[in-house]
C-alpha cells in the first residue's frame, strides 16, 4: 500500500515537472486552430486584385499547409507607425515628403485606427502617443527639427534600426493584444548607411511581432543608377517578406494613394501549419494560382 501511494505520488510529481517543463511544451501535436496572418495581394501596374481561396497554397518548411478562411482585413480596427526618413538624402524632396506623410496619416487613421509618427536619420524621434490628424504636421516639424539638431552629426540613415523600433516597442503582439493589425508605412530612398542591425534581422523582429511593412520610396533621382536599383530592392524586400507592399512613385505624392488602396485592401489568411507549435520560427510560403496575381505573405511564421 505505501509502495503505490509512493507510485501515485511520484507520478503526480512527475507531471508538475513536465507541465513547468518548456520543452515538454515544444513537443506538443500541431494545433488545430488556424493562425492568421495578413497578405496584400497585388497585379498588373499595382492594382490590388480580390484573391480566392481555392487558388491559393500554403507551404510551412515546404510541406502543404491548410488554408482555412479568406476575409477582407478592412474591418480590424488597425494600429501603425509612420516612419519618415529625415537624413541628408531626403533634403531636396523634404517638403514633398512632409505633405505626404501628412495625407497618408489622415487617410490611415479612418474606421478608429491609431497611429505614431517617427521621424528618423540615424537616431528615432517619436511621438510618445497615438496622434490625432491636427497634431501630425506639427509633431513631424519638430521631428525633423530633432533629426536635424541632434548632438552629433546624424547625416545618415538607420532604415533597420527604425523598422526594428516600431516593431518592437510600438507595434509588438505584447503591448496590443486587442489590435492584430499593426502596420509600418516607410518613407524613404532606401539607402541604409547607418543601422546597427541588418535588413534580415530587423524583418525578422517585424515577423515576430506580426508587422507588415508598407514603403514608398523618394529620392532616386539623386542616385547612381546601381545604387538606385539596390535601394529599390531593399525596400521590396522589407514589404514582400512582411505581407506589405513597395510603391516607387515619379513623384512622392502620386504614391499616397497607391499605398492608401493596398493598405486598405488587406487580407487576413487563416493558416493551420502541420508541425508542431514549437516557439519558433518557420518558413512560410503563400502563393496563388491565378494569373496576374501575385501574393505577399510573411517570409515566416512563428508558431507560439
Amino acid at each position: 500500500m505505501v509502495k503505490q501511494s509512493l507510485r501515485i505520488l511520484y507520478g503526480v510529481l512527475l507531471l508538475c515537472i513536465a507541465s513547468r517543463n518548456p520543452m515538454v511544451a515544444q513537443t506538443a501535436p500541431p494545433s488545430n486552430q488556424p493562425l492568421q496572418i495578413y497578405i496584400t495581394a497585388s497585379g498588373k501596374d499595382d492594382s490590388p486584385p480580390i484573391p480566392t481561396l481555392s487558388k491559393l497554397k500554403g507551404a510551412i518548411d515546404k510541406h502543404d499547409a491548410q488554408l482555412t478562411s479568406l476575409r477582407a482585413a478592412n474591418a480590424d480596427k488597425m494600429r501603425f507607425a509612420l516612419l519618415v526618413d529625415a537624413s541628408n538624402s531626403e533634403t531636396n524632396q523634404a517638403a514633398s515628403i512632409r505633405e505626404t506623410a501628412v495625407q497618408l496619416f489622415q487617410g490611415l487613421l479612418e474606421q478608429g485606427n491609431e497611429g505614431y509618427l517617427l521621424v528618423f536619420n540615424e537616431q528615432v524621434f517619436t511621438s510618445s502617443k497615438p496622434l490625432q490628424l491636427s497634431e501630425v504636421r506639427q509633431a513631424l516639424e519638430s521631428g525633423v527639427r530633432q533629426a536635424h539638431e541632434c548632438v552629433k552629426p546624424c547625416g545618415g540613415s538607420a532604415i533597420n534600426d527604425a523598422i526594428a523600433f516600431a516593431s518592437q516597442k510600438i507595434l509588438n503582439k505584447l503591448g496590443n493584444p486587442e489590435t492584430p493589425r499593426r502596420v509600418i508605412i516607410l518613407i524613404s530612398d532606401g539607402e541604409d548607411n547607418a543601422s546597427k542591425i541588418n535588413l534580415s534581422e530587423a524583418l525578422e523582429i517585424a515577423i515576430r511581432e506580426g508587422v507588415s511593412i508598407f514603403s514608398l520610396q523618394t529620392g532616386t533621382s539623386e542616385m547612381g543608377s546601381s545604387e538606385a536599383r539596390f535601394a529599390k530592392r531593399f525596400l521590396e524586400l522589407a514589404s514582400l517578406d512582411t505581407g506589405g507592399q513597395s510603391f516607387r512613385p515619379k513623384r512622392v505624392e502620386e504614391g499616397v494613394s497607391l499605398l492608401l488602396d493596398a493598405i486598405h485592401k488587406q487580407w487576413v489568411l487563416g493558416v493551420v501549419p502541420s508541425q508542431v507549435h514549437d516557439q519558433k520560427m518557420h518558413d512560410l510560403s503563400v502563393k496563388s494560382s491565378e494569373k496576374n496575381v501575385q501574393i505577399s505573405a510573411p517570409g515566416r511564421i512563428f508558431l507560439e
